[in-house]
């Protein structure tokens, strides 16, 4: 899959004439679907938070059809596509106008739905700790539950637990979005010491229901603009069908998504051990920064979770001026905090008056720092804190930046709060503040050079200078005669379609004008570039690996590895792509598997079996058995969504393992599952 530059392409979006200007410096040769691509990806052609974006590009087809007279269809079906992506979005408008919502004054837009989100995530929380719908109700004025249709009744949420909290964090996930779409950050919050009545709380209600059918929308403009998909529709039955472009590359994002859980899930196995070594390090009210000493049982994972994900073990490494440490425990005491006002909430057994205060923690800003600092973080770093992690436009959602600013006040919504998993959160603010998360230390450089030693196999970095250029190669070593070179890249976790795309345009894409700037290289571009100077001057390999004056490689092997789990095994520009977690279980000889309830699956594969070989690590390399694993229970599924006068099919890729409640025989037939012994695992 050819990767290209869009943050370059982006730029051509602004307006007609600089769209305009870049139709009339394309090179003689650029084709009619190059061009069209490219305006694609760039965003020019449709922007589904901004309508006027369609009309400006339309006012430029017939500079483009002007420039490629024989391809009038192709560019008729281009504009077709988008067209129909632009009907399905007006139509989702038209049925958010059907529920209401504009009709709340918009001085309390902005309140009433803090009020609904807190009441829906606060109760279904209480739900899923498995709190009768009676005793939640003394509480909370509304409920959320789920209702087993087989017994007519609502569903105990032990039952369904998974499902539970698979709704809580995808509300939790995509509130920040809605709060964006009211422009908070751009206008004030509005009226905010007065009460909202019950029916502007459940018309607020409504964004929340009505933001899972946007969700899909963006995921599809996103699948359009990324990977060529396409929408069909039949006036007939009012009805559209979305035809999946590069099913590959979408299929991967969802695997390595899916993969990323799973790793998450392996951290709190490892965390058992690491608590019994650490356990008597956590004191409540410590002003010791962590490792040193945690102020939670929490606190104590998150630190593990972080040292895993960022390969380091050094928490006084500084981002944005501000230790890791600092950064865990700052994040630590918003969610402690949340925790206890979300305890004492459900203890005192009534419904509180619908205002900001009785729902929300609001306090000064000056709270917050002399908390801050009272826990161990110096006054500089608690102002920094503070700063980035107030929610504004440009902010992730609300689990990086909880804090919404009201004049010199912070709000917290307690339940989005005490959601917040710290290592996640603070990895995701550093990638999106674009801070180097590959640090200037060397924990993942060590831990691979480390890792291989301990395997016999004599493992080195390597530099040199020549010509004012340094060319400097992370872990170099030979293995049954073949010489590898690996370039090992740290880089954030994808979720979406667009960051997927750009984790593969960080490791292989198409960059301009990079051959004299370290930073604009590819992963693969930087690689090539290393070994394409020690091919030509083997001696000093030979030097630093202690090998013979005649020695020659009988085969050179480029790898780059990096953290991001991957969803597609990669062979790019000579080189093979892949992540740490395949290169660790292959040195390990751990074969991978799949978790099932408590049964780990695990394949025999002879990769994975006797001594380490440069065949078997190719072979691995090549088609990482993670990656394959995953394909069989990450499977493609259609989603049929109700507009306001369409429906839209949609086919995504997700997880089908199911859970063990309810699970996909056909599934449990492919791992060699039993389905008389579910019970068991």
């Amino acid at each position: 899959m050819r990767i290209l530059d869009f943050h370059r392409f982006e730029e051509i979006s602004s307006s007609k004439k600089t769209i305009n200007s870049f139709l009339n410096t394309l090179p003689e040769e650029t084709s009619i679907e190059e061009v069209l691509e490219i305006l694609r990806l760039s965003g020019s052609c449709y922007n589904i938070h901004s309508p006027k974006q369609l009309r400006t590009f339309k006012q430029t087809v017939t500079n483009i059809e002007k420039k490629f007279p024989q391809d009038k269809e192709k560019i008729s079906s281009f504009i077709h596509t988008i067209d129909n992506l632009d009907a399905i979005v007006s139509d989702f408008f038209s049925l958010r106008s059907a529920t209401e919502v504009e009709k709340i004054p918009k001085t309390r837009q902005i309140t009433s739905f803090i009020l609904a989100l807190e009441i829906f995530v606060g109760s279904t929380l209480e739900y899923a700790k498995g709190y009768s719908i009676e005793r939640i109700k003394k509480v909370y004025p509304f409920v959320i539950s789920l209702f087993n249709e087989k017994n007519q009744k609502v569903a105990k949420a032990k039952d369904q637990l998974e499902q539970v909290y698979g709704i809580i964090d995808s509300i939790v996930g995509f509130a920040g979005s809605i709060l964006k779409f009211m422009e908070i950050g751009n206008r004030d919050i509005g009226k905010i010491n007065t009460t909202v009545s019950r029916d502007q709380i459940k018309i607020a209600r409504q964004h929340i229901l009505l933001y899972d059918i946007w969700w899909v929308l963006l995921d599809l403009e996103q699948s359009w603009r990324f990977a060529g998909s396409k929408i069909i529709f039949d006036d007939k039955k009012r009805s559209a069908t979305v035809e999946l472009g590069n099913e590959e590359f979408l299929h991967g994002r969802e695997i390595s998504f899916e993969r990323f859980l799973s790793q998450k899930t392996r951290w709190r196995a490892d965390f058992e051990n690491f608590y019994e070594q650490h356990k008597h390090k956590i004191n409540f009210k410590s002003s010791e920064l962590p490792p040193t000493e945690f102020i939670s049982e929490d606190e104590a994972y998150y630190i593990l979770a972080v040292g895993e994900f960022l390969e380091t073990y050094d928490f006084n490494e500084k981002c944005l001026d501000v230790s890791l440490s600092e950064w865990i425990r700052a994040y630590t005491i918003i969610q402690v905090e949340a925790s206890k006002h979300l305890e004492e909430r459900f203890s005192d057994k009534r419904v509180k008056p619908l205002t900001i205060n009785n729902w929300t923690i609001r306090r000064d800003k000056k709270y917050w720092i002399n908390l801050f600092e009272k826990r161990g973080i110096s006054n500089k770093s608690a102002e920094i804190i503070l700063e980035n992690l107030i929610f504004t436009k440009d902010s992730k959602d609300l689990l990086d930046c909880p804090f919404i600013s009201h004049l010199d006040e912070i709000i917290l919504i307690p339940s989005i709060a005490a959601s917040i998993d710290p290592s996640m959160s603070l990895v995701s603010l550093l990638t999106k503040n674009e801070v180097d998360i590959s640090f200037k230390g060397t924990g993942l450089e060590q831990r691979v050079l480390r890792e291989l030693n301990k395997k016999g196999i004599k493992a080195i970095s390597i530099k040199r200078t020549s010509d004012n250029d340094t060319y400097e190669c992370d872990v170099v070593f030979t293995l049954n005669n073949d010489l590898f070179f690996i370039e090992l890249k740290a880089f954030g976790q994808p979720r979406t379609t667009r960051e997927y795309y750009n984790l593969l345009f960080k490791l292989y894409g198409e960059h301009n004008n990079s051959k004299d700037n370290k930073e604009e290289r590819s992963a693969t571009e930087q690689l090539n570039r290393i070994v394409k100077f020690y091919e030509a001057n083997l001696n000093i390999v030979r030097e630093e690996l202690n090998l013979s004056n005649k020695w020659i490689p009988k085969n050179i092997r480029k790898v780059v590895l990096t953290t991001a789990k991957l969803g597609n095994p990669m062979f790019v520009d000579d080189c093979f792509i892949a992540d740490t977690s395949t290169f660790f279980c292959f040195l390990d000889r751990k074969t991978p598997g799949l978790m099932f309830g408590k049964r780990m699956l695990r394949p025999t594969h002879p990769d994975f079996e006797g001594e380490v070989t440069s065949e078997k690590l190719t072979n691995v390399l090549n088609n990482p058995l993670q990656i394959e694993l995953f394909k069989i229970i990450v499977r493609k599924s259609e989603r049929e969504i109700n507009l306001d006068s369409k429906t839209l099919t949609y086919p995504t890729f997700k997880n089908m393992l199911g859970n063990i409640i309810n699970p996909n025989k056909k599934i449990l037939d492919m791992l060699g599952i039993d389905e008389e012994d579910i019970t068991n695992m």
